[in-house]
């Protein structure tokens, strides 16, 4: 997948059918411009809050929304072919919008805030193909709208439900079975508690088989292109893969490690998309560079072929047939040319110089026409000799040139294999770190939980305390009330009482005679009432002690106490948390600083590994230069070494005939010159085919430099995988440092939560002292309230003493209105008539004091229970401040028990580092060891051929000078002897 993704523009340029932009910022679907042909889409960890801009992707099949700020589910109406739809750690309340999705296969919905399931009606019937559904860590609270909402799914098999309410509820694992006929795991689990393989699918599968055959179809495609392109570099490739004899070349060798390497990799799920980017271009690279070196090559020998046509170009005088060795020196230079050609694969090899020269291959006409050239084809055999003697030195030489080149792969091969073996155990230290640092991540996660669900606990008790207090004042409101009630209930009977007094005062001026009576009956009635108010106070009285009993004194010592021990313990709490959260960040930051010094101790090791192995290949380079200049200056040995042999013995030839010219005749000099043309053709016959052989060895030259520049080029490949390799441990580190920035992100939020919870509690005890006040002033209002009453039983007495003043005068008005009393006797029944409504109100006013005793004793009950809750919550409290020391204590040793036995991984890794670095020293020095030898040997034979030489250039010198003064008479013969020379090339 190739995607080019500007954060500047907000642009897309996609060349495959699949997107992966996680964690980019992503705000709005409608910015990015998305192929209609695309197939998987995957937005995770940004920042989308809509769903939009999707219309059109008819082929869309599987959508990744998942941890970002969606809040509902709308927009996908489009997506008729989606099979996979993730919208898990979202912000969703409502299931709905999924009533387009026929071909839904799995959907997840979990870690939202999903309540109502009201859209799996949509999905009701058999046209949609809804398999499973993820629904865990949300706020589903019934299990009736479960039911019914999914009872109509006819392809539900799989469903979770953990971590929501109803998970808790009793028997919902058997309701749900038995209401969902077809379904076979719920939660993980079957009908009989048992792990369900099929309940958790495996993402992702398509999507990889599609891949794989896709990069498969490239490199075959790729293939076929080279093959169109270039004809007969891949006929030569044939012929040698099809022919066992002929050497394979070691470019050959690594293309197809290559390529079985790209192909294993691409079956790996672990491989990263930018790896298989590098290993496609260098790839490429590799192959235009062969292609570059290819065409040189040919253009090189096309242009040696075009001077050879010019230099041939000259008339033809005698048309004669070819001789069996020239068509194997045609064949030659064929084979030589398909050499070449196979140089697109880089192959190191040196092929045998060899004529193939077969006796019983002789054509019938040439036998003929070669029997006029019977004493030349003496002399031809002759020279095959010396050349097959040549030969075999010659094979001698490069055969000691391969076992050399032979040793320096052996010697790159190995520095290469102990390369792979150091950069997979930094690669497996690298991932045992991440995996403790994951490990260590999930430990603080889980504590963290921990203490997340402690702190839940501790409001809903905060909360109970509260509603039992908000309880306690609207119960001592509703005794105020009360209390008011039946103050004012006692200042209307007295109000009532008094208009009484006055009308009986009325009437007792009228009536005087009815006084015993009267006084009698009143005497009674005052005792009575004296009684009443006796019992009203006592009451009273006995009421007041006992709410001041059983009232709690917020002013009081001991609860301020009680209070102030609380917010110690809270505060002294939470700054433990926080030390200890501290501690755990200081000892993070100090592992943390340690992998990096570990990382950046390992980039060093390699640098330097890196700097050496360039060192030795310069050093090799410098060598293979300087073999390669022997080999050439030997070769030029060889060649004039044999030149002045051929010279020599043509020159004694030539003295022989001399002596015989002087004791012979002037015939015998004749006949003797005429042998001396014969030998003249010969030897230039010779002469050019030496001049063959060298224009052959030049060309072989050239295969060699383009070897040379094959084996830079695999060279340069190795340094680009390097580059790659380094690439790769920086994006390590850079995934380091994001797993970093996300533990820090966390911290700060658990800081931030730690934080508002002090806050709260700030608050809290704001709130509990505006209480205090609050109480302080009702006990303000209720001590007034007491002097209000204090004041008001002083103006009852008072009165009492008036009506005791009025009651002596009344009596002395009763003595002289005693005549009167007659008169108010049918006064006096009345009178008796309010009496008894005025007994009956008596007995109402003692109900009512019953009714309020009951209300005491019920409420003296409830403030004891509430005492024993206490008591037990502060139980509570203690026993999970004593398991968390314990667990704190158990965290400690663990952490460091892990400490050691990270120091002892450390010694030993040192320790095998070490013995790798001692091997690797042994071997090398070997290695230097074995190249020294080499070279003095190679010295030691050429100072032994250039003595030889110089020996014979000595000897050839003096026969030269004699030689010189017998050229000049030669040259007109020797004209002739190229005019025909050029007439058999023009044949051939």
């Amino acid at each position: 997948m190739d995607i080019d993704y500007n954060h500047n523009n907000d642009q897309i340029n996609i060349n495959s059918s699949d997107i992966s932009l996680m964690g980019h910022g992503i705000k709005n679907l409608d910015e990015i411009l998305l192929n209609k042909n695309l197939n998987s889409i995957n937005f995770h960890s940004n920042e989308i809050e809509r769903i939009n801009g999707l219309q059109g992707l008819i082929n869309l099949t599987h959508l990744d929304l998942s941890s970002n700020n969606i809040t509902r589910i709308q927009g996908l109406e489009s997506l008729i072919s989606l099979t996979t739809l993730n919208l898990s750690s979202n912000k969703i309340v409502v299931v709905e919008g999924l009533f387009s999705l026929k071909k839904l296969t799995w959907l997840n919905l979990s870690y939202n805030k999903i309540e109502y399931l009201q859209g799996f009606q949509d999905l009701w019937g058999n046209e949609f193909n809804l398999n499973i559904i993820q629904i865990h860590g949300n706020h589903i609270d019934s299990l009736d709208d479960v039911i019914k909402y999914m009872n109509g799914l006819s392809r539900l098999e799989h469903l979770t439900l953990r971590e929501n309410p109803i998970s808790k509820t009793y028997d919902y694992r058997l309701k749900l079975f038995n209401h969902l006929r077809r379904l076979t795991s719920l939660d993980g689990l079957d009908k009989h508690g048992n792990k369900h393989i099929s309940s958790q699918p495996l993402n992702g599968i398509e999507q990889y088989i599609h891949l794989s055959n896709q990069t498969k179809d490239q490199l075959i495609d790729s293939s076929n292109s080279l093959s169109d392109q270039y004809p007969k570099i891949a006929a030569a490739l044939n012929s040698f893969r099809y022919n066992p004899r002929e050497f394979q070349s070691s470019t050959t060798s690594t293309t197809n490690d290559i390529h079985n390497e790209s192909c294993s990799e691409l079956d790996n799920d672990s491989i990263s998309h930018h790896r298989k980017k590098d290993v496609k271009e260098t790839r490429k690279r590799l192959l235009t560079d062969d292609k570059h070196s290819v065409e040189s090559q040919l253009s090189d020998i096309e242009t040696d072929s075009i001077k050879n046509k010019n230099s041939q170009s000259n008339p033809k005088t005698n048309h004669k047939q070819s001789t069996p060795r020239q068509k194997s020196m045609k064949n030659k230079n064929h084979s030589s040319l398909s050499n070449i050609c196979s140089n697109e694969l880089m192959e190191e090899q040196t092929g045998r110089f060899s004529i193939n020269y077969d006796r019983n291959l002789l054509n019938p006409r040439r036998e003929r026409d070669c029997d006029e050239f019977n004493e030349n084809n003496k002399f031809y055999l002759s020279i095959s000799n010396e050349l097959d003697s040549e030969r075999n030195k010659r094979y001698q030489a490069e055969q000691q040139i391969k076992q050399l080149n032979l040793i320096i792969n052996q010697l790159k091969q190995k520095g290469s294999k102990t390369n792979g073996n150091l950069l997979e155990e930094l690669n497996d230290k690298h991932k045992q770190l991440l995996n403790d640092e994951k490990s260590k991540f999930r430990d603080l996660t889980s504590i963290v939980d921990d203490y997340k669900k402690r702190l839940q606990t501790t409001e809903d008790q905060l909360c109970s305390y509260k509603k039992a207090q908000e309880t306690n004042l609207q119960l001592i409101k509703t005794l105020e009330n009360n209390l008011t009630k039946s103050d004012t209930e006692n200042h209307q009977l007295k109000i009532n009482q008094n208009e009484k007094v006055k009308r009986l005062e009325d009437e007792n001026h009228k009536v005087k005679y009815e006084n015993d009576s009267l006084e009698k009956e009143l005497s009674r009635v005052k005792e009575q009432l004296r009684q009443c108010q006796e019992l009203c106070t006592n009451k009273d009285i006995q009421h007041k002690q006992e709410v001041d009993k059983c009232r709690i004194d917020l002013q009081s010592n001991e609860v301020q106490f009680y209070i102030k021990q609380e917010i110690q313990r809270k505060e002294d709490f939470f700054q433990n948390q926080s030390k200890i959260q501290q501690e755990k960040l200081e000892s993070l930051a100090l592992e943390y600083k340690k992998l990096e010094n570990e990382f950046r101790d390992a980039l060093k090791i390699e640098q330097r590994r890196y700097i050496d192995l360039l060192k030795t290949n310069e050093i090799l380079r410098q060598e293979n230069e300087l073999f390669q200049s022997s080999s050439t200056n030997t070769k030029q040995n060889q060649e004039s070494d044999k030149k002045i042999m051929n010279d020599l013995m043509m020159l004694v030839r030539e003295q022989k005939t001399r002596l015989q010219e002087k004791s012979k005749t002037n015939e015998n000099v004749l006949n003797e010159n005429k042998n001396l043309k014969m030998k003249l053709e010969k030897a230039v016959e010779e002469l050019r085919k030496i001049r063959e052989q060298i224009l052959l060895l030049q060309k072989e030259r050239k295969e060699i430099n383009a070897r040379f520049q094959a084996h830079e080029s695999i060279l340069s490949a190795l340094k680009e995988e390097k580059k790659l390799w380094t690439q790769e441990l920086t994006h390590q580190g850079v995934s380091l440092a994001q797993d970093r920035g996300r533990l820090e992100s966390t911290i700060e939020i658990l800081n931030s939560e730690i934080s508002t919870l002090k806050k709260q509690l700030d608050k809290q005890v704001d709130t509990s002292k505006i209480k205090q006040t609050i109480i302080e002033s009702q006990l303000d209002t209720i001590q007034k309230l007491k002097d209000g009453i204090v004041e008001r039983d002083e103006t009852i007495k008072k009165t009492r003493e008036e009506f005791l003043l009025d009651k002596k005068e009344f009596e002395k008005q009763i003595q002289e209105e005693q005549m009167v009393n007659q008169e108010l006797q049918d006064k006096y029944d009345n009178a008796c008539e309010k009496k008894d409504s005025l007994k009956s109100n008596f007995n109402l006013l003692q109900q009512e004091l019953e009714k309020t005793k009951s209300d005491y004793n019920a409420l003296t009950k409830k403030w004891k229970e509430k005492s024993d809750l206490i008591n037990e919550l502060d139980n509570k409290i203690r026993r999970a401040s004593e398991t968390y020391q314990i667990n704190e204590k158990k965290l400690s040793d663990e952490n460091n028990r892990l400490m050691q036995i990270q120091k002892e991984l450390e010694a030993k890794v040192h320790e095998r580092d070490d013995d790798f670095r001692r091997q690797f020293e042994v071997i090398e020095h070997g290695h230097r060891q074995t190249i020294n030898e080499i070279k003095k040997a190679y010295e030691d034979k050429l100072e032994q051929s250039q003595s030889r030489i110089n020996q014979i250039e000595d000897e050839m010198r003096l026969i030269l000078n004699e030689t010189n003064q017998q050229k000049l008479k030669w040259q007109q013969r020797i004209k002739h002897l190229n005019h025909f020379i050029n007439d058999l090339q023009q044949n051939n």
